[in-house]
């Protein structure tokens, strides 16, 4: 077998010899002129595919999906340095994430970030016995009802330390009356023990969920007094001892949590009423450039009407 040189790649379209275009078992005339139709990049060499091999690709990466997972891993002085600059509402949420966050929130270390911001937030009250940090600021900073967990605007129970909206109000906190009809082997002495907030008709009314721990705790001391267990009664007299300190704790805070809602009350109008006024000025603003004349903008906003969200289509244009 003679050493041939390869032909030359042929070009988009080449006329070829008949020979090439019939086959040995073909018969009859062969065709003088056969023209094939060879495709770009389709060639014996393969150079055209060599060079789309090299062009370079303008594929864009994905980027990988972002997440706080290395946030915990970070030095503990400045990850507390981030969160010093977070508000109450944001810190309830940092800590509603999972175990680590509600750990390190609810750790000594924390414990200067809450004062932080109870300072801001109008010298928020500290913490009371039986209650961590976290608690104590969803007690004082989530609106939302801490009975059934909806996102419900709720009435704060202080002297039961629980928000509340109109249904668990109503569903959930039960008077003695209520309670005895429901249960009828009821110590109505625990009662005495328990935080309690007045209805119109001068009643008392209680958490459910308290009075239902409480009614297993008492029944399982008298259940061992009755036995002649060791200690029993002491047990007894050390809940009730604890039982009216929290109380007597309640009662002195009552008066200065209710005190201090009402500052935060007047803050939070007082931004409210800052911001739609930098809103409005901000609309008269706009108006200006858009070519209103100034007389007109002031007459025709005003801070109640912008409050009220009004419209303003009568307003002439100084070009018409």
């Amino acid at each position: 077998m003679s050493d041939l040189a390869s032909p030359p790649a042929p070009s988009v379209t080449q006329t070829l010899p008949s020979e090439q275009v019939c086959t040995s078992g073909e018969s009859g005339a062969t065709a003088n002129h056969a023209t094939a139709v060879v495709k770009r990049g389709r060639d014996a060499t393969g150079d055209d595919a060599l060079r789309r091999a090299k062009r370079p690709t303008t594929r864009t990466r994905k980027r990988p999906p972002r997440d706080l997972s290395l946030l915990p891993s970070l030095p503990i002085d400045i990850l507390f340095e981030i969160l010093r600059h977070l508000g109450p509402e944001d810190l309830l949420r940092i800590a509603q994430v999972d175990d680590r966050f509600r750990n390190l929130l609810d750790g000594p270390d924390a414990t200067g970030i809450w004062n932080d911001v109870r300072k801001e937030w109008e010298n928020a009250p500290p913490p009371p016995p039986g209650f961590t940090q976290v608690r104590w600021a969803s007690v004082l900073f989530d609106k939302s009802c801490s009975m059934c967990e909806k996102k419900y605007y709720a009435t704060m129970f202080w002297p039961l330390r629980r928000r509340a909206c109109k249904a668990c109000a109503r569903d959930r906190l039960i008077t003695q009356s209520a309670a005895k009809k429901d249960n009828p082997d009821l110590n109505s002495a625990i009662f005495n023990f328990l935080p309690s907030v007045p209805t119109p008709w001068g009643a008392q009314k209680v958490c459910a969920r308290d009075l239902e721990t409480a009614h297993k705790e008492w029944t399982a001391m008298k259940s061992q007094i009755a036995d002649e267990t060791p200690g029993a009664r002491e047990a007894l007299r050390s809940w009730k001892k604890t039982k009216m300190n929290y109380l007597v704790k309640i009662n002195e805070m009552k008066q200065g949590l209710k005190e201090w809602e009402a500052r935060v009350t007047t803050k939070q109008e007082r931004l409210q009423a800052e911001m739609e006024k930098a809103r409005l000025e901000s609309a008269k603003d706009l108006l200006l450039k858009l070519g209103y004349e100034a007389v007109d903008v002031e007459d025709a906003i005003s801070e109640d009407s912008f409050g009220n969200r009004a419209t303003y289509w009568s307003i002439t244009p100084a070009s018409a």
